[in-house]
């Protein structure tokens, strides 16, 4: 009785994750409709103020992540309490208290790479760069939380695999690591066209200004001729 309830409560908690992953996919694919709605206005809009409301949104985007993930890093904490408090009772537990103890470190990995993206973030703030590339490698990492869950949620089911699966495990986080480096490096390519557009966009506006003071040249120049002729005319 007493594992049936532990196995019940691992299987809620797994449950409420996933649950909690649906609404985080729900809320990004949200924000990420209103940044293409943003996106086709901005030429509305100066670059600093879009690159702003691209960054409050995703750091914003982050906390709740953070906030949602620490949460739950807590319940499994509890259980893992529980767990080992009644060890003794039964065998099979000690086998459901390392899965449980397997997703708590892979959701303290995840927390640190948020809070690191977020510290990344905070630097950055005020800066004319673009961020978009940061927003698709949180939703590349957000996916990729979801087929961990997915994946240790078949381990407490099949224990027998659970050697194989956590192989599986270490080689998406190698994956991950990879993947960081490369949106990285095309985040820093995309930092460099950004520059080269506000330096055409500012040559652009001194051409306006030019051809704006020319033009009120020409228009002083007319009024002193009207004035010279009616002058030479009165006398």
């Amino acid at each position: 009785m007493c594992e049936e309830n532990q196995e019940e409560k691992i299987k809620k908690l797994l449950k409420n994750l996933q649950e909690e992953s649906d609404r985080q996919k729900v809320l990004q694919s949200i924000i990420f409709q209103q940044m293409l709605i943003s996106i086709q206005f901005a030429a509305k809009k100066t670059i600093e103020e879009e690159l702003y409301a691209q960054l409050i949104s995703s750091k914003q985007i982050k906390m709740n992540e953070l906030k949602a993930l620490r949460k739950y890093k807590k319940e499994i904490q509890n259980v893992i309490n529980e767990m080992n408090e009644k060890k003794e009772e039964n065998i099979r537990n000690k086998t459901i208290i390392q899965s449980a103890s397997l997703l708590q470190k892979q959701l303290q990995i995840t927390s640190d790479a948020l809070l690191n993206d977020i510290r990344e973030y905070n630097e950055f703030n005020g800066r004319n760069k673009n961020e978009e590339e940061k927003i698709r490698n949180v939703l590349l990492k957000q996916k990729e939380i979801k087929e961990r869950i997915r994946k240790m949620t078949e381990d407490l089911k099949d224990k027998v695999e659970i050697k194989s699966k956590l192989m599986n495990v270490q080689n998406i986080l190698a994956q991950k690591k990879n993947q960081h480096e490369q949106a990285k490096k095309s985040f820093e390519t995309k930092n460099t066209r950004n520059a080269e557009l506000q330096e055409k966009l500012n040559d652009l506006r001194k051409q306006f200004e030019e051809l704006k003071a020319k033009k009120e040249g020409k228009q002083n120049n007319s009024t002193k001729k009207l004035v010279s002729y009616f002058q030479s005319n009165s006398v």
